[in-house]
């Protein structure tokens, strides 16, 4: 079992209802920290804790969480044995006690007005989900560019249908944003649907659990606003990340987590619009026939094959879902297929 011990949790007595429980992953960032921290206790809504996840810091992060615990009776830490991302967000929300959850990484930091405006998104108005634009910033706070998500700005309510549509053409265009610190979630709909990050998964870990959320809701408000600042590190800038790794960490890593949760007519569905969407990334790098290749050295090829003749076979569904790109993600998906035969 792993190690761990909470700091800070007698600071709960006496505090005012808590509505947010922001939940902060700490990792070797005591740099940004600070700063982090700050913003957070800066927020127009006072109704919020802030639970700091220790994961194993080797910096002096663990001493800086012990210091804000000391000062602010909203904190609370937890120190942990190093475990990733998913890990720390995990442990982090089984302390929650807020009824709606905010992840913020420990490197980026909030605009003062996002409790504020989700508060009225989602306790008022009655929304199941809150999502907002960011801004990434270089690491002296300078913007690098926004991600406003014009097209996908307003109210979405669900009918059965319309969700499916939202999922595959919307949300898996990545039209709206699927990280995790760009969206305000229900811990009860969390709690309900037995929901956590994927520790299997060690690339692009938000895209199944946020994907798996919205399968659940059935309202989200996207606002203009923007409301994160998401903190491009220097290694960030310089490492960027190869096709191969892309297409590996999402038709391997990502779907295979996703198809875990989703019932057989939906899987082909998720994976043909991550096709969609991902295959002119992979292009960029890679030729057809090298891509082709490359999934066939997968472990999950045979998961991968029934994909691709679910996608042959349903090619009306297809149509029907995808519109004009219809005919590119059937011909790739034969491609793909007959690839050893």
């Amino acid at each position: 079992m792993e190690k761990k011990f909470i700091k800070g949790a007698h600071n709960l007595r006496g505090l005012m209802e808590i509505v947010f429980s922001v939940i902060v992953p700490v990792y070797n960032v005591e740099d940004f920290l600070p700063r982090c921290l700050d913003s957070i206790l800066k927020q127009g809504c006072k109704k919020y804790e802030i639970i700091m996840v220790d994961d194993g810091s080797t910096d002096s992060s663990g001493r800086i969480c012990d210091e804000y615990v000391e000062r602010f009776p909203k904190c609370r830490v937890i120190h942990k044995e190093n475990g990733g991302l998913a890990s720390a967000r995990n442990a982090g929300m089984k302390e929650a006690k807020g009824k709606y959850i905010v992840f913020v990484d420990s490197d980026d930091y909030l605009e003062k007005e996002l409790l504020t405006k989700a508060y009225y998104c989602m306790e008022e108005q009655g929304y199941e989900a809150c999502s907002f634009a960011a801004r990434r910033v270089a690491e002296d706070g300078c913007t690098l560019y926004d991600m406003l998500f014009i097209d996908a700005v307003g109210a979405h309510v669900f009918t059965e249908q319309s969700r499916n549509d939202f999922l595959w053409n919307t949300f898996l265009q990545y039209s709206l944003g699927w990280e995790a610190w760009i969206y305000v979630y229900r811990k009860d709909i969390l709690e309900r649907i037995e929901l956590s990050f994927d520790e299997k998964v060690l690339y692009a870990e938000d895209l199944p659990f946020t994907f798996e959320y919205m399968r659940h809701v059935n309202s989200i408000m996207k606002l203009p606003d923007i409301l994160y600042n998401y903190t491009m590190r220097e290694a960030s800038i310089t490492q960027t990340t190869s096709a191969r790794k892309l297409v590996q960490g999402i038709f391997e890593g990502v779907f295979c987590s996703v198809l875990e949760r989703l019932n057989e007519e939906g899987g082909y569905l998720c994976y043909a619009a991550m096709l969609r969407y991902f295959l002119p990334t992979a292009l960029a790098e890679m030729d057809m026939a090298e891509l082709r290749a490359f999934l066939y050295s997968f472990d999950s090829l045979a998961i991968q094959k029934e994909q691709w003749q679910e996608i042959i076979w349903n090619k009306e569904v297809i149509e029907s879902t995808f519109g004009h790109d219809a005919e590119r993600i059937c011909e790739t998906a034969m491609y793909f297929y007959k690839g050893d035969n």
